[in-house]
Parts: C-alpha cells; structure tokens; sequence
C-alpha cells in the first residue's frame, strides 16, 4: 500500500471513531435524561411544590470510574425548560410525563 493510501485510510479511521464516540456519549446523555425525567416522576415532582432534592445534581470532586452524565443530562433538562429548578436547588417536572417522549429529549439533548 502506498502511502498516501496509508494516510487516507487513517484519516477516514479516525473520523469513523471519533464520529462513534460521540454517538455512544449522545446515546449515554439521552438514557441519563430518562432516569432523571422517570425518576422525577416516581417522586411526584411536577410543580414547585413538590420539588426534590436529587443527588445527581452535584458533581463529585474526584472522578473515580466510569464517567457519570447524569449531572450533565439534567443541565440540559433544565436548559431546554423539561425540568425546573427551584431557589433551593430542587427539580420537578416543568412538562408534564404525557407530554414528554424519548424521541423528543433525545432530539433536543442532540442539538445543545
């Protein structure tokens, strides 16, 4: 093989995988939004009333193992207007969990 055959062909491997991965934390991300939204949901958290505290929300200080988007995924929650944060610290669902689809978390944690 010549070498800029060589070169091209690793070139393309390296977009391939770097396009992977960022699939795989989109596809992390988008299960992380689940658990929140469905986690809130079981604890009754739909107005500010009801809010709770969730310990996801905080980031730990020292990473230890695989890496964890649950803080992160409910950043994007919040930010998209799905969940509400209260001036204490605590969530509740803004839309209601009819309303909300897998489809539609995914689609908006995709495109922030």
């Amino acid at each position: 093989m010549s070498d800029t055959v060589q070169i091209i062909a690793a070139a393309v491997l390296l977009v391939a995988v770097f396009v992977l991965t960022r699939l795989g934390i989109m596809r992390k991300m988008i299960r992380a939004a689940g658990r929140i939204i469905e986690d809130l949901e079981s604890k009754g958290a739909v107005d500010e009333e009801s809010a709770v505290a969730v310990p996801y929300a905080q980031t730990r200080l020292i990473r230890l193992g695989m890496r964890d988007y649950m803080a992160k995924a409910l950043d994007y929650l919040v930010t998209d207007g799905t969940v509400g944060k209260t001036a204490d610290g605590r969530y509740y669902l803004r839309v209601r969990p009819a309303e909300i689809s897998r489809r539609d978390t995914g689609a908006d944690l995709h495109s922030s």
